[in-house]
């Protein structure tokens, strides 16, 4: 059996090796504590170098696409310039157009009192006798010599038209309705066309109105003379 003095001794010794280990393990997790720490700060130093190379690489990143919005910007005031010209060649362009419609319009009104003006003489010449039937025969023909080209105009003119054109000129006379058939058909080509020889067809028909207009001016006469007789 043990005696105290044993026991008390066996005690101390027994604590003093339970710090020893205490102490061990302590110094042992504070090692190990103290490698996680440095492995954490290497790994954090390294993720930040990365994540500061990264930042770096977004910023060039950044400023490429700052660079870029820059040129779009450039490209896009070029359009803007661009479309300010086509609206100003669009206005000028517009601005021709009627200068053009305006000066058709004036032309036309032209040729129609120039037309207007040669039917009226041919019409009086040939009402007041000026211009004789005999005169028709030399017309008629140079007549038939432009029916050979003026029934190559086929756009404004049927084919019903075209024939009928060729039987109106091949007539020796025409009465007042033919002449006026004439003078409509003639009045399509002169529109259409406005050649020298549309514009003899047009006259011919017109001498053929005021020929037989004065034939119904000598025959109301020759009807008022016969009255008077009675």
């Amino acid at each position: 059996m043990l005696s105290p003095k044993n026991i008390l001794t066996l005690y101390k010794f027994t604590l003093n090796r339970g710090e020893k280990v205490i102490q061990e393990w302590l110094i042992s997790l504070i090692g190990s504590i103290a490698t996680i720490v440095i492995s954490i700060s290497s790994l954090a130093h390294w993720l930040g170098k990365k994540f500061g190379e990264i930042d770096a690489r977004f910023r060039e990143i950044d400023k490429r696409f700052e660079s870029y919005d820059k040129k779009f910007e450039e490209i896009d005031k070029r359009f803007i310039s661009i479309d300010k010209r086509f609206e100003a060649l669009e206005k000028r362009l517009d601005s021709i157009e009627n200068e053009i419609r305006s000066l058709r319009i004036t032309v036309s009104r032209i040729v129609e009192v120039v037309k207007s003006s040669q039917e009226f003489m041919i019409d009086f010449l040939s009402y007041e006798g000026v211009l004789r039937k005999e005169a028709s025969d030399v017309i008629r023909h140079e007549i038939s010599r432009i029916f050979r080209v003026v029934s190559m105009y086929t756009n404004p003119l049927t084919k019903e038209e075209v024939e009928r054109l060729k039987q109106l000129i091949e007539k020796e006379e025409l009465t007042l309705e033919e002449a006026e058939e004439l003078y409509e058909i003639a009045n399509k080509l002169v529109y259409e066309y406005g050649t020298s020889e549309t514009w003899k067809l047009l006259f011919y028909a017109r001498f053929w109105i005021g020929y037989n207009l004065r034939k119904m001016k000598e025959q109301r006469e020759r009807e008022k003379q016969k009255e008077k007789q009675c």
